[in-house]
């Protein structure tokens, strides 16, 4: 039984077997899911084979319209970029179960650069009792710019600041507490991750042992600081 031929014209009229559909169709749908599978492989996976963290705003997103305060629960589940630029971490591994203090600041904030030697040293008096981090807001809130990273790394470094510090981009995490970029800010959190008390302003360090053990429940003595 004959094949089906085709006539090509441009090779002087040599015979050649005609394409079938059913092939045509194999190719095609072979072409398309590869289109397909690179796409997802883009969506999954960022340059340099780095998984995205937080969908771009790392579990920070604020709701519109709604402001947490005392009562409220932090939102642990928030990814912040450390101070080394190599790693992130959620607030819910840095709190670890334990009281903690969270403290809003940028470099160009006079107030914050008078508290924050006062936070180390509360800090330093607190022997690992509660946890503290201070968060450094970067970008642009309302029409004030935030810090930059390499501001901020070397204010902290001037200040002597030793425990842990993180980076809050675009004001992501402020702004669940204020919509409006007032410095220093800072948050007593629970154990059990509930907002016990903020405030916006410095403290110095007395007041700020006073805070800790009003809302936090813990007792630290300071060197040199009256309790």
């Amino acid at each position: 039984m004959a094949a089906d031929l085709n006539l090509d014209p441009g090779k002087g009229g040599e015979p050649r077997p005609a394409s079938r559909p059913g092939s045509r169709r194999v190719v095609r749908d072979a072409v398309v899911l590869a289109v397909v599978l690179a796409l997802l492989a883009l969506l999954v996976f960022r340059p340099g084979g780095e998984e995205p963290v937080g969908g771009g705003d790392r579990g920070c997103r604020p709701q519109a319209g709604v402001l947490l305060g005392a009562g409220k629960a932090f939102p642990a589940s928030c990814t912040v970029e450390r101070f080394d630029g190599r790693s992130t971490v959620r607030f819910a591994d840095l709190q670890a179960g334990k009281p903690l203090v969270v403290n809003f600041w940028a470099s160009w904030c006079s107030a914050c650069l008078k508290e924050m030697p006062g936070y180390q040293q509360v800090y330093a008096a607190g022997s690992g009792r509660f946890e503290l981090v201070g968060v450094d807001v970067l970008g642009t809130l309302q029409t004030i710019a935030g810090d930059t990273a390499t501001a901020g790394r070397s204010f902290a470094q001037q200040m002597g600041v030793h425990y842990p510090l993180v980076f809050d981009e675009d004001w992501l995490l402020y702004r669940h507490f204020n919509s409006q970029p007032t410095l220093p800010t800072t948050l007593f959190v629970r154990p059990d991750g509930v907002v016990a008390h903020m405030r916006i302003g410095p403290y110095a360090p007395e007041e700020l042992a006073a805070g800790i053990r009003q809302y936090l429940g813990i007792d630290v003595a300071v060197p040199g600081v009256g309790s």
